[in-house]
Protein backbone atom coordinates (compact mmCIF):
# COMPACT_ATOMS: atom_id res chain seq x y z
CA UNK A 1 0.00 0.00 0.00
CA UNK A 2 2.99 2.41 0.78
CA UNK A 3 3.88 2.44 -2.95
CA UNK A 4 0.45 3.12 -3.97
CA UNK A 5 0.39 6.19 -1.61
CA UNK A 6 3.64 7.19 -3.22
CA UNK A 7 1.35 7.63 -6.04
CA UNK A 8 -1.55 9.51 -4.37
CA UNK A 9 -3.52 6.55 -4.38
CA UNK A 10 -4.03 6.42 -0.38
CA UNK A 11 -3.65 9.19 1.70
CA UNK A 12 -1.03 8.32 4.21
CA UNK A 13 -3.13 7.78 7.13
CA UNK A 14 -5.08 4.99 5.08
CA UNK A 15 -1.44 2.99 4.96
CA UNK A 16 -0.35 3.37 8.41
CA UNK A 17 -1.39 1.09 11.15
CA UNK A 18 -2.03 2.64 14.57
CA UNK A 19 0.08 0.35 16.77
CA UNK A 20 -0.87 2.31 20.00
CA UNK A 21 -4.33 1.93 18.91
CA UNK A 22 -3.87 -1.52 17.77
CA UNK A 23 -2.37 -2.80 21.14
CA UNK A 24 -5.54 -1.14 22.75
CA UNK A 25 -8.02 -3.47 20.48
CA UNK A 26 -5.61 -6.68 21.51
CA UNK A 27 -5.24 -5.83 25.29
CA UNK A 28 -1.70 -5.41 24.64
CA UNK A 29 0.76 -3.18 26.70
CA UNK A 30 2.75 -0.91 24.26
CA UNK A 31 5.94 0.46 25.29
CA UNK A 32 8.08 2.73 22.53
CA UNK A 33 11.78 1.60 23.22
CA UNK A 34 14.45 0.62 21.71
CA UNK A 35 15.78 -2.56 22.50
CA UNK A 36 19.39 -2.88 22.83
CA UNK A 37 20.82 -5.81 24.70
CA UNK A 38 18.64 -9.78 24.75
CA UNK A 39 19.94 -12.28 26.92
CA UNK A 40 18.80 -15.85 26.40
CA UNK A 41 21.18 -17.23 28.89
CA UNK A 42 19.99 -14.56 32.16
CA UNK A 43 16.80 -14.30 30.40
CA UNK A 44 16.76 -10.28 30.38
CA UNK A 45 15.79 -7.88 27.22
CA UNK A 46 17.68 -3.85 27.72
CA UNK A 47 15.85 -1.08 26.46
CA UNK A 48 17.05 2.44 26.57
CA UNK A 49 15.15 2.91 29.00
CA UNK A 50 14.43 -0.53 31.02
CA UNK A 51 15.49 -3.81 32.06
CA UNK A 52 12.66 -6.86 31.64
CA UNK A 53 13.03 -9.74 32.93
CA UNK A 54 11.20 -12.80 30.94
CA UNK A 55 10.11 -15.84 30.24
CA UNK A 56 8.84 -16.41 26.51
CA UNK A 57 10.73 -13.55 24.12
CA UNK A 58 9.11 -13.06 20.74
CA UNK A 59 11.55 -11.02 18.23
CA UNK A 60 9.86 -9.61 15.43
CA UNK A 61 12.17 -6.40 14.99
CA UNK A 62 11.89 -6.87 11.01
CA UNK A 63 14.78 -5.21 8.66
CA UNK A 64 16.38 -1.94 8.17
CA UNK A 65 17.80 -1.25 4.23
CA UNK A 66 21.31 -0.86 4.29
CA UNK A 67 22.81 2.64 3.60
CA UNK A 68 26.71 2.82 2.88
CA UNK A 69 26.01 6.52 2.13
CA UNK A 70 25.69 7.80 6.01
CA UNK A 71 23.46 10.55 7.27
CA UNK A 72 22.51 12.83 4.58
CA UNK A 73 19.12 14.71 4.71
CA UNK A 74 17.49 13.49 1.12
CA UNK A 75 18.64 10.52 1.55
CA UNK A 76 15.76 7.69 2.57
CA UNK A 77 16.04 3.98 3.00
CA UNK A 78 13.25 2.16 2.39
CA UNK A 79 12.81 0.50 5.46
CA UNK A 80 12.28 1.48 7.96
CA UNK A 81 8.68 2.94 5.91
CA UNK A 82 8.41 5.75 8.09
CA UNK A 83 11.23 7.07 5.68
CA UNK A 84 8.55 6.92 3.06
CA UNK A 85 6.41 8.88 4.91
CA UNK A 86 8.76 11.67 5.65
CA UNK A 87 9.97 11.43 2.31
CA UNK A 88 5.84 11.53 0.82
CA UNK A 89 5.36 14.68 3.31
CA UNK A 90 8.27 16.58 1.68
CA UNK A 91 7.01 15.61 -1.67
CA UNK A 92 3.75 16.57 -1.23
CA UNK A 93 4.82 20.28 -0.18
CA UNK A 94 6.77 20.35 -3.80
CA UNK A 95 10.17 20.05 -2.25
CA UNK A 96 11.66 17.62 -4.89
CA UNK A 97 12.00 17.38 -8.62
CA UNK A 98 14.72 14.93 -9.25
CA UNK A 99 13.85 11.87 -7.47
CA UNK A 100 16.17 8.81 -7.79
CA UNK A 101 15.42 5.45 -6.93
CA UNK A 102 18.79 3.03 -6.15
CA UNK A 103 17.40 -0.31 -6.76
CA UNK A 104 14.89 -2.26 -8.83
CA UNK A 105 14.03 -5.05 -7.43
CA UNK A 106 10.14 -5.49 -5.85
CA UNK A 107 9.95 -2.62 -3.92
CA UNK A 108 12.05 -0.06 -6.12
CA UNK A 109 10.04 -1.56 -9.13
CA UNK A 110 6.70 -0.60 -7.69
CA UNK A 111 7.76 2.81 -6.44
CA UNK A 112 8.94 3.96 -9.48
CA UNK A 113 6.18 2.42 -11.20
CA UNK A 114 3.49 4.54 -8.76
CA UNK A 115 5.75 7.75 -8.51
CA UNK A 116 5.71 8.15 -11.95
CA UNK A 117 1.62 8.79 -12.29
CA UNK A 118 1.44 10.78 -9.31
CA UNK A 119 -0.13 14.36 -10.29
CA UNK A 120 2.55 16.61 -8.70
CA UNK A 121 3.70 19.89 -9.46
CA UNK A 122 6.22 21.03 -10.49
CA UNK A 123 6.47 17.62 -12.64
CA UNK A 124 9.24 15.17 -10.82
CA UNK A 125 11.89 13.88 -12.96
CA UNK A 126 12.54 10.11 -12.00
CA UNK A 127 15.80 7.71 -12.46
CA UNK A 128 16.41 4.05 -11.20
CA UNK A 129 19.70 2.68 -10.89
CA UNK A 130 19.91 -1.12 -11.00
CA UNK A 131 23.28 -2.67 -10.46
CA UNK A 132 21.42 -6.00 -12.94
CA UNK A 133 21.09 -6.21 -16.05
CA UNK A 134 17.54 -6.12 -16.08
CA UNK A 135 14.65 -4.75 -12.94
CA UNK A 136 12.85 -6.96 -11.28
CA UNK A 137 16.21 -9.17 -11.51
CA UNK A 138 14.87 -12.86 -10.36
CA UNK A 139 10.89 -12.61 -11.59
CA UNK A 140 9.51 -13.65 -14.73
CA UNK A 141 11.70 -12.29 -17.94
CA UNK A 142 8.75 -10.85 -19.56
CA UNK A 143 7.06 -9.26 -17.29
CA UNK A 144 10.54 -7.28 -16.37
CA UNK A 145 10.74 -6.62 -19.94
CA UNK A 146 7.13 -5.30 -20.18
CA UNK A 147 7.60 -3.02 -16.75
CA UNK A 148 10.85 -1.28 -18.05
CA UNK A 149 9.11 -0.54 -20.97
CA UNK A 150 6.09 1.38 -18.63
CA UNK A 151 8.54 2.99 -17.09
CA UNK A 152 10.45 4.66 -20.31
CA UNK A 153 7.21 5.43 -21.49
CA UNK A 154 6.08 7.33 -18.35
CA UNK A 155 9.73 9.09 -19.04
CA UNK A 156 11.50 7.46 -16.43
CA UNK A 157 15.16 6.81 -16.69
CA UNK A 158 15.94 3.72 -16.10
CA UNK A 159 19.46 2.61 -15.52
CA UNK A 160 20.66 -1.15 -15.52
CA UNK A 161 23.92 -2.77 -15.19
CA UNK A 162 24.93 0.58 -12.73
CA UNK A 163 25.19 1.13 -9.25
CA UNK A 164 25.52 4.42 -7.20
CA UNK A 165 29.44 5.68 -6.52
CA UNK A 166 28.70 8.10 -4.11
CA UNK A 167 26.21 10.62 -3.01
CA UNK A 168 27.03 14.45 -2.80
CA UNK A 169 25.16 17.60 -2.08
CA UNK A 170 22.83 18.02 -4.92
CA UNK A 171 24.45 15.12 -7.40
CA UNK A 172 24.69 11.17 -7.20
CA UNK A 173 27.35 9.84 -9.14
CA UNK A 174 27.52 6.24 -10.61
CA UNK A 175 29.89 3.32 -11.04
CA UNK A 176 29.29 4.33 -14.82
CA UNK A 177 29.89 7.63 -14.60
CA UNK A 178 26.62 9.05 -14.81
CA UNK A 179 25.70 12.33 -12.64
CA UNK A 180 22.78 12.25 -11.90
CA UNK A 181 20.66 15.77 -10.42
CA UNK A 182 19.18 15.36 -7.34
CA UNK A 183 16.91 16.44 -4.86
CA UNK A 184 15.65 13.00 -2.71
CA UNK A 185 17.26 9.52 -3.30
CA UNK A 186 15.53 6.30 -2.17
CA UNK A 187 17.45 3.13 -1.01
CA UNK A 188 16.07 0.22 -2.13
CA UNK A 189 18.93 -2.15 -2.62
CA UNK A 190 18.67 -4.71 0.22
CA UNK A 191 18.17 -4.57 3.88
CA UNK A 192 19.91 -6.32 6.85
CA UNK A 193 17.99 -7.36 9.99
CA UNK A 194 17.53 -4.83 12.91
CA UNK A 195 19.14 -7.39 15.77
CA UNK A 196 22.17 -7.31 13.59
CA UNK A 197 22.60 -4.04 16.02
CA UNK A 198 21.13 -5.06 18.87
CA UNK A 199 23.89 -6.81 21.72
CA UNK A 200 22.58 -10.52 21.86
CA UNK A 201 23.72 -14.01 22.47
CA UNK A 202 21.41 -15.70 20.04
CA UNK A 203 22.43 -17.96 17.42
CA UNK A 204 22.91 -15.68 14.22
CA UNK A 205 22.96 -16.72 10.26
CA UNK A 206 25.68 -15.59 7.85
CA UNK A 207 23.81 -12.00 7.09
CA UNK A 208 22.77 -11.30 10.49
CA UNK A 209 19.58 -13.01 11.16
CA UNK A 210 18.38 -14.79 14.72
CA UNK A 211 18.70 -18.20 13.61
CA UNK A 212 15.91 -20.70 14.42
CA UNK A 213 14.23 -24.23 13.99
CA UNK A 214 10.97 -25.01 11.97
CA UNK A 215 8.93 -23.74 15.25
CA UNK A 216 10.89 -20.57 14.80
CA UNK A 217 12.53 -20.92 18.71
CA UNK A 218 16.45 -20.57 18.82
CA UNK A 219 18.24 -23.17 20.07
CA UNK A 220 20.12 -24.31 22.23
CA UNK A 221 17.29 -21.05 24.63
CA UNK A 222 13.96 -22.69 24.36
CA UNK A 223 10.98 -19.74 24.96
CA UNK A 224 12.72 -17.27 22.53
CA UNK A 225 10.76 -17.51 18.99
CA UNK A 226 12.10 -15.27 15.79
CA UNK A 227 9.56 -14.53 13.00
CA UNK A 228 9.88 -12.45 9.81
CA UNK A 229 12.76 -10.83 7.82
CA UNK A 230 14.77 -10.62 11.31
CA UNK A 231 14.54 -14.81 11.43
CA UNK A 232 16.16 -17.54 9.06
CA UNK A 233 15.17 -21.06 9.79
CA UNK A 234 17.77 -23.38 9.26
CA UNK A 235 17.91 -25.43 6.27
CA UNK A 236 14.97 -23.35 4.50
CA UNK A 237 16.35 -20.43 2.93
CA UNK A 238 13.03 -18.82 2.83
CA UNK A 239 12.77 -15.71 0.88
CA UNK A 240 12.36 -12.25 3.08
CA UNK A 241 9.19 -11.18 2.19
CA UNK A 242 5.82 -10.50 3.83
CA UNK A 243 3.89 -13.77 3.31
CA UNK A 244 6.36 -15.78 5.26
CA UNK A 245 6.22 -12.67 7.72
CA UNK A 246 2.39 -12.97 8.27
CA UNK A 247 2.25 -16.66 8.77
CA UNK A 248 4.80 -17.12 10.52
CA UNK A 249 3.04 -14.68 13.09
CA UNK A 250 0.01 -16.66 13.33
CA UNK A 251 2.48 -19.86 13.52
CA UNK A 252 3.89 -18.17 16.58
CA UNK A 253 0.27 -17.56 18.60
CA UNK A 254 -0.79 -20.86 17.58
CA UNK A 255 2.41 -22.09 19.20
CA UNK A 256 2.39 -20.43 22.27
CA UNK A 257 -1.11 -21.70 22.91
CA UNK A 258 0.35 -24.99 23.01
CA UNK A 259 2.92 -24.80 25.13
CA UNK A 260 0.46 -23.09 27.57
CA UNK A 261 -1.57 -25.81 27.55
CA UNK A 262 1.33 -28.22 27.76
CA UNK A 263 1.50 -29.39 24.35
CA UNK A 264 4.39 -29.33 21.69
CA UNK A 265 4.51 -26.45 19.39
CA UNK A 266 3.86 -27.24 15.55
CA UNK A 267 6.45 -26.33 12.74
CA UNK A 268 5.88 -23.35 10.28
CA UNK A 269 5.35 -25.42 7.18
CA UNK A 270 5.83 -22.56 4.08
CA UNK A 271 4.02 -22.33 1.21
CA UNK A 272 5.32 -24.14 -1.81
CA UNK A 273 4.84 -20.47 -4.40
CA UNK A 274 4.85 -17.00 -3.07
CA UNK A 275 3.22 -14.71 -5.31
CA UNK A 276 3.33 -11.36 -5.08
CA UNK A 277 0.89 -8.11 -6.37
CA UNK A 278 2.95 -5.37 -8.03
CA UNK A 279 0.89 -2.32 -8.58
CA UNK A 280 1.94 -0.49 -11.77
CA UNK A 281 0.17 2.66 -11.11
CA UNK A 282 -2.65 2.20 -13.47
CA UNK A 283 -5.76 0.14 -13.01
CA UNK A 284 -3.95 -2.90 -13.91
CA UNK A 285 -1.47 -5.01 -11.45
CA UNK A 286 0.92 -7.57 -12.12
CA UNK A 287 1.16 -10.95 -9.74
CA UNK A 288 4.65 -13.00 -10.24
CA UNK A 289 6.21 -15.38 -8.49
CA UNK A 290 10.26 -15.14 -7.20
CA UNK A 291 12.25 -17.49 -9.34
CA UNK A 292 9.50 -18.52 -11.71
CA UNK A 293 8.51 -17.56 -15.44
CA UNK A 294 5.62 -16.70 -14.59
CA UNK A 295 3.41 -13.76 -14.31
CA UNK A 296 -0.03 -12.45 -15.04
CA UNK A 297 -1.28 -8.73 -15.40
CA UNK A 298 -4.96 -7.49 -15.29
CA UNK A 299 -7.37 -5.32 -13.44
CA UNK A 300 -8.37 -8.46 -11.36
CA UNK A 301 -4.78 -8.31 -9.55
CA UNK A 302 -5.55 -4.53 -8.65
CA UNK A 303 -9.23 -5.70 -6.83
CA UNK A 304 -7.41 -8.83 -5.32
CA UNK A 305 -4.42 -6.75 -4.15
CA UNK A 306 -6.91 -4.44 -2.19
CA UNK A 307 -8.62 -6.92 -0.76
CA UNK A 308 -5.61 -8.56 0.50
CA UNK A 309 -3.91 -5.34 1.39
CA UNK A 310 -7.33 -4.04 3.52
CA UNK A 311 -8.24 -7.13 5.16
CA UNK A 312 -4.54 -6.86 6.48
CA UNK A 313 -4.76 -3.31 7.54
CA UNK A 314 -8.63 -3.47 9.08
CA UNK A 315 -7.73 -6.75 11.28
CA UNK A 316 -5.31 -4.12 13.01
CA UNK A 317 -6.82 -1.20 12.75
CA UNK A 318 -11.13 -1.93 13.01
CA UNK A 319 -13.07 -3.65 16.05
CA UNK A 320 -13.67 -7.16 13.86
CA UNK A 321 -17.88 -6.07 14.21
CA UNK A 322 -16.13 -3.46 12.05
CA UNK A 323 -14.63 -5.77 9.73
CA UNK A 324 -15.76 -5.98 5.70
CA UNK A 325 -16.29 -9.61 4.60
CA UNK A 326 -13.95 -10.63 1.64
CA UNK A 327 -17.08 -10.42 -1.19
CA UNK A 328 -17.53 -7.02 -0.20
CA UNK A 329 -13.65 -6.04 0.40
CA UNK A 330 -13.72 -7.60 -3.49
CA UNK A 331 -16.22 -5.60 -4.57
CA UNK A 332 -15.07 -1.97 -2.71
CA UNK A 333 -11.53 -3.63 -4.43
CA UNK A 334 -13.13 -3.24 -8.19
CA UNK A 335 -14.35 0.21 -7.34
CA UNK A 336 -11.05 0.95 -6.11
CA UNK A 337 -9.43 -0.35 -9.92
CA UNK A 338 -12.18 1.79 -11.92
CA UNK A 339 -11.71 5.00 -10.50
CA UNK A 340 -7.96 4.86 -11.09
CA UNK A 341 -7.25 7.35 -14.01
CA UNK A 342 -3.95 8.46 -15.32
CA UNK A 343 -2.61 9.65 -18.01
CA UNK A 344 0.43 8.30 -18.26
CA UNK A 345 1.46 4.64 -19.78
CA UNK A 346 -1.00 2.04 -18.70
CA UNK A 347 0.05 -1.23 -19.64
Amino acid sequence: MVPQMLGGFYKPGEARIDLRKFCKLTGVTFRQERVIKISGDKRTLNTDQSETEFDYLIINTGVVSENPFGSHDHVFPVKPLSNLFRFEENLSKGLYRNIVIAGAGGAGTEIALNLSVRPTKPQINITVVEKSDSILNGFDPRLSAKLRSVLEQRDVRVLCGDEIKEVQENTIKTQNGNELPFDACLLATGNKAVTSGIDHDLPESEIGRILVNKNLETTPHSGIFAAGDTAEIRKLGLPQIGVHAVYQGKQLRKNLDRIFQGLEPEPYVPFKFTPLIFSTGSSQSSLAIPGYPFSVTNRFMTALKYTLDQEWVESCQVERASHRNYMRLFLDGWRFMREIKTTKSAL
